[in-house]
């Protein structure tokens, strides 16, 4: 086994210093060299084990151009790897640094306990329809082709609006409890499932007509049947925030999962109150 080498010297950002993430400023990390077998194993790990409360992500970049060489991600042991990128797979856009993340579980299920749904004090007008709830799962909802097979980790639950009888009418709305309030501008990260044409999801920011994003079931594409990644900037002040679902029909579902505030360049954790 060889050790890898820190090109430059290796600084603590220290935006993230009461958090679990370890930034590497201006440096980089690498294996490889001018002599080196094919037998060489590079391995780089954590000094003790870590303990997670919810299901998270480990988020990182990744540098390889040539056609040579495998890098794995594995979780607890060697053998258990959740991530193989080999260089025989690279494309024209192999030389740049690429972003990269695999699932990280926690012996707790995700839980939404720090919001409530469909509320009915934020200004939603739905004298039209009716107010549904969102509905947390741990296994598939409705077909193959418009529900939700899992999610994102694919061993706990997720939080979905629609089901087998829904009108067009219907507004599925989740919000946070109460004002929470941060000191720095950042984003509200989530994952969002929604393989069907029917149904749009508003990310709406202390008030329902105030919303920062809108994801329609109709610009889906052909890589629709998978968790996608989103966020919306939030500036520093309190904020309530609103998960608006509607336009669906029956048998057509929108989930979400992995709703966490991080700072402004999504690489930490970000505080609130």
């Amino acid at each position: 086994m060889i050790s890898l080498k820190v090109s430059r010297r290796v600084v603590r950002d220290e935006r993230v210093k009461n958090g679990c993430t370890l930034i590497l400023a201006g440096s980089y990390i690498y294996a490889g060299g001018t002599t080196v077998s094919l037998q060489d194993t590079y391995i780089l790990s954590t000094k003790l084990p870590f303990e997670i409360k919810e299901p998270s992500r480990l988020d990182f970049f990744v540098y390889q151009a040539g056609v040579k060489g495998r890098l794995q991600v594995c979780i607890n042991t060697i053998g258990n790897c959740a991530l193989n990128i080999k260089g025989g797979t690279i494309d024209i856009k192999a030389r740049r640094w690429k972003n990269y993340y695999v699932p990280i579980t926690s012996s707790a299920h995700v839980t939404f306990c720090n919001y409530v749904t469909s509320a009915t004090t934020h200004g939603a007008d739905i004298s039209n329809g009716t107010l549904k709830d969102w509905t947390i799962s741990s296994k598939a909802v409705l077909n193959s082709l418009t529900g939700i097979p899992h999610d994102l980790s694919k061993t706990g639950s997720y939080i979905y609006a629609g089901g087998t009888t829904v009108s067009l009418q219907d507004t599925y709305i989740l919000s946070t409890k109460i004002p929470f309030e941060i000191k720095e501008p950042s984003r509200l990260d989530f994952f969002v499932y929604q393989a069907g044409v029917k149904g749009r999801l508003q990310v709406c920011i202390n008030t329902i007509g105030n919303c920062a994003l809108n994801i329609k079931g109709g610009t889906i594409d052909i890589k629709a049947r998978r968790w996608k990644n989103y966020y919306v900037p939030i500036t520093s002040s309190a904020h309530v925030i609103h998960f608006v679902a509607d336009g669906l029909q029956d048998n057509y579902a929108i989930g979400l999962d992995h709703i966490q505030l991080l700072n402004k360049y999504g690489m930490a954790s970000q505080q609130c109150k």
